[in-house]
């Protein structure tokens, strides 16, 4: 048996919208870790930046967050794990 999941991009646009008109002045962040859960963070981060000009994200991980900011280097990303002081010199350049 295989599964197919379908991912509506305007559905993801309409749902930060959504969430924004309710937040108010609060940012929302689009949290794309494990690859947008497993729907392809490049192409969502690439849609939501183009479409509705969001120019942050969250990862979970140092990997996650270099692979975005090689792909987009003009958005700032929030990383949700722990960073030791050996990884300093691997975090992107935006991120300082």
């Amino acid at each position: 048996m295989e599964a197919i999941c379908r991912v509506s991009l305007a559905a993801i646009i309409n749902n930060y919208q959504f969430f924004q008109k309710r937040a108010g002045l609060t940012q929302i962040i689009p949290v794309v870790k494990a690859n947008a859960y497993g729907h392809g963070a490049i192409e969502i981060v690439r849609h939501l930046a183009k479409e509705l000009d969001v120019t942050l994200f969250a990862v979970a991980t140092l990997e996650e967050a270099r692979e975005l900011a090689t792909a987009f280097p003009h958005i700032s990303i929030l990383i949700f794990s722990r960073i030791f002081a050996d990884e300093l010199p691997q975090l992107p350049k935006m991120l300082f």
